[in-house]
């Protein structure tokens, strides 16, 4: 029971940690600080960069504080149900596969930024595109939509699992509200004209969802 109440604490606290911190970091207010702090050229050559290698390591730890603690299996569904729901995480992945196929991925992990500043000292321009073909025609936060899929169909259910899909889903739903309002404040009417007929998760709904 000791062991079970150590994991609980310990996952709650360590989940909700990197959401906060990964939600904060890619705010525009935020990166209003880091401007004011660092200057112009910080934000827009390295910021990226820097955000993305921070998130992949602590991904990368919150992965080995997951496999380090202590488990306890609450149920374990029969095949007839088990092999469906891992089908559709499997089309979770696959959905998220897409979204990132649809971007350029140099891009947006920082690097190209980074490389034309190195080669040429040539900054890349502030105006973003808004990516409306491929997946995203289809949903709006695809990678939001896939991550959704897989956590929350884990047909598995431990206490490190429940714990993980609970969170992990709720990072999943407010960061598609507000990644979705970012984008608002950012792109303006194209985004509202693009809204009008892509739902912002689930793909066939043209409201809300």
């Amino acid at each position: 029971m000791e062991k079970t109440t150590t994991t609980v604490i310990t996952l709650l606290i360590a989940q909700t940690s990197f959401a906060l911190v990964h939600s904060c970091t890619a705010s525009l207010w935020f990166k209003a600080i880091i401007k004011r702090s660092f200057g112009e050229i910080f934000l827009t050559i390295y910021y990226r960069f820097i955000y993305c290698t921070v998130s992949f390591l602590m991904t990368v730890g919150l992965i080995v504080l997951y496999f380090s603690l202590h488990d306890d299996k609450i149920y374990k569904p029969p095949v007839y149900i088990l092999w469906p729901l891992h089908g559709l995480q499997v089309t979770g992945l696959c959905i998220l596969i897409l979204s990132l196929k649809s971007i350029d991925l140099w891009e947006f992990l920082g690097i190209d930024r980074i490389w034309k500043w190195i080669r040429d000292r040539s900054a890349p321009g502030h105006m973003k595109i808004l990516v409306t073909y491929g997946i995203y025609g289809w949903t709006r936060h695809p990678a939001y939509l896939g991550g959704i899929m897989i956590f929350l169909l884990e047909p598995n259910l431990t206490v490190k699992t429940a714990i993980t899909r609970a969170t992990a889903v709720l990072y999943f739903i407010l960061g598609t509200f507000l990644e979705d309002r970012r984008l608002h404040k950012e792109f303006g009417d194209t985004y509202e004209r693009y809204a009008e007929y892509v739902p912002m998760l689930i793909p066939g709904l043209k409201r809300s969802l």
